[in-house]
């Protein structure tokens, strides 16, 4: 296994320094699964030998291409494989697709849904050699055309997946949900990467022109409006996209990103913008009225009624000094009357695994437990469990105790409690999930911000997380930007890790230049020039990856060390 590791990450290095994608997929999880993974990988060799190759080319070398059509057999075994994919029913669905490429390799349904599979498990090189080829048999498939410029986006080649975009939006016969994706994501690219907000506006006025409630545009928007200050605006339509789209808690949201933006909020650092260029701010007044006068007239939970104040924005936005506010009021959600909302259970650490007993409180959003139940109100908690985002489980019962669990599926993290009756359980677990359920959709905008929370917690409450770990020290970083490598002071406290200019800046109390939420983070060792010995930090929240590198082997196997088991508290 040592060696066949060894092997993968040479073949990696080998494949980033001559620009090839590397091409093995997961190993196979039973020997029968093999000859269907070296199959798989064997096709993937030969399309991409192909991708310098004109269609008449590889025709001529590989004979006459039959891209199927969406309805033939072939793809109905695409959508037994999709369901399998969607069920995580991996090797299923890999077998399903390596019957259908057995027929037909070039069946343009097959290979688009194939491309999606490894898209989604970040496998960016297979993804893209199955997208082009794809794309090389059928070249006006707008939707694997939107699809490879996503992929395109997400890995930071902008102008690539501009000139895509742009190509989709000019097609005549392309369907209006793919152009509107496009015009949707091609004005993300002007406000994020070229900060041109009078673009990017009149790229979302063009999309809600074909359709007037589309989920993405009214998504991005939120994104500039809170960029441009106007947070106040910006809650309120992301609370619309919410009645629009009630699976968009399960998404990747660029208004929850714009809640948490790296430096720029570091302890709750504010961002004040003194005015708007006139014409963006009447663009801007333009395109909320067409909004709100757009809104359905009988949508869920009143939705109407909740855009009825956006007409009177534009007061907001002649303001003098517009002040970026990152603060989530705190809305109290009781459950119903009779059932527990405090009192004693028992709870289990992760570390320590017997069985204490808390207070337990509900308060707004949050469970808080504390080590006794005298004048708690005036104490700081134990622990707080944010519960947006929560799901309850029962356990059973052992011990005569009746276990049930709080699944907090933002944090990836779980919390295990105990009551002595069934009654008492069942009490706290309907609390519990009523106030998690009321509270539903702000759980995008607590991982948008989890970082700020956390950190507020772990510093107020140093043993609400089950202990602390500290290490500090030079260790190089390289920026998403500048990709030199760059001396940081870094410190490890708690659950955070920031890193400051230099030691001087730290000793002298300066803002850090960063902070990573290192809270089920990955981390991972990476290769050595000799000089200097590289890991990663994955961030699955933010969806970012910090590049780092110690002087030496001995404090690169510290560092990673003491993260990995912060991160897991």
């Amino acid at each position: 296994k040592e060696e066949g590791g060894r092997r993968k990450e040479e073949v990696m290095e080998q494949s980033k320094r001559d620009g090839t994608p590397d091409l093995s997929l997961d190993p196979p999880s039973t020997p029968k699964m093999k000859s269907v993974v070296s199959g798989l990988e064997k096709f993937l060799r030969e399309w991409r030998a192909g991708r310098s190759m004109s269609l008449s080319e590889w025709e001529s070398a590989h004979g006459k291409v039959d891209g199927g059509t969406e309805s033939d057999a072939l793809a109905f075994m695409c959508e037994e494989a999709e369901a399998m994919a969607m069920d995580d029913m991996d090797d299923d669905a890999l077998n399903k697709y390596y019957d259908i490429f057995m027929i037909n390799r070039n069946h343009v349904r097959t290979l688009h849904s194939f491309a999606v599979f490894h898209h989604r498990k970040a496998q960016v090189g297979i993804a893209r050699i199955l997208y082009e080829h794809c794309l090389k048999i059928s070249p006006r498939r707008w939707k694997t055309v939107f699809n490879l410029a996503r992929l395109e986006q997400d890995n930071k080649m902008q102008e690539a997946a501009c000139t895509r975009y742009e190509e989709i939006v000019k097609a005549g016969e392309c369907d209006e949900k793919t152009r509107c994706d496009s015009l949707a994501y091609l004005a993300l690219i002007y406000q994020e990467n070229h900060h041109d907000y009078k673009k990017a506006c009149e790229l979302y006025k063009q999309s809600l022109k074909i359709t007037p409630n589309h989920v993405y545009s009214l998504d991005h928007l939120c994104a500039l409006l809170q960029s441009c200050g106007i947070s106040n605006d910006a809650k309120q339509l992301h609370e619309y996209v919410f009645e629009l789209d009630e699976e968009h808690c399960s998404r990747w949201c660029p208004y929850g990103n714009s809640l948490f933006s790296g430096d720029m909020l570091v302890k709750n650092k504010t961002e004040i913008i003194k005015s708007l260029p006139e014409d963006l701010r009447l663009l801007i007044i333009d395109l909320l009225k067409d909004i709100s006068d757009s809104a359905p007239k009988t949508p869920t939970k009143n939705a109407r009624e909740r855009l009825s104040s956006i007409k009177s924005f534009s007061s907001i936005i002649t303001a003098k000094h517009l002040r970026r506010n990152t603060e989530l009021k705190s809305s109290m959600f009781l459950p119903d009357e009779g059932l527990l909302t405090a009192g004693w259970m028992k709870k289990r650490g992760w570390y320590v695994t017997s069985w204490r007993d808390r207070f337990f409180v509900i308060k707004g959003r949050a469970l808080e437990y504390y080590v006794t139940d005298t004048n708690y109100q005036n104490e700081q908690p134990r622990g707080t469990i944010w519960l947006a985002g929560c799901e309850v489980e029962d356990r059973g019962k052992v011990d005569n105790l009746y276990l049930f669990a709080v699944l907090d599926k933002v944090a990836k993290r779980t919390y295990e409690c105990a009551c002595e009756s069934e009654d008492s359980r069942q009490s706290w677990m309907s609390s519990i999930q009523q106030v998690a359920w009321g509270d539903r959709r702000h759980a995008l905008e607590r991982a948008g911000s989890f970082f700020e929370s956390f950190v507020s917690t772990a510093h107020e409450h140093p043993d609400a997380h089950g202990g602390s770990f500290a290490l500090g020290g030079i260790v190089k970083k390289r920026g998403w930007y500048n990709t030199a490598w760059q001396d940081r002071y870094f410190l490890l406290k708690e659950n955070v890790l920031e890193y400051y200019a230099s030691i001087q800046a730290f000793e002298s109390r300066s803002t850090p230049r960063g902070s990573i939420n290192i809270f089920d983070c990955v981390v991972e060792e990476k290769g050595s020039n000799g000089k200097v010995w590289e890991f990663t930090i994955r961030d699955k929240v933010k969806k970012r990856t910090y590049e780092c590198a110690c002087a030496t082997e001995k404090e690169r196997a510290e560092w990673v060390s003491t993260i990995r088991q912060a991160s897991r508290v």
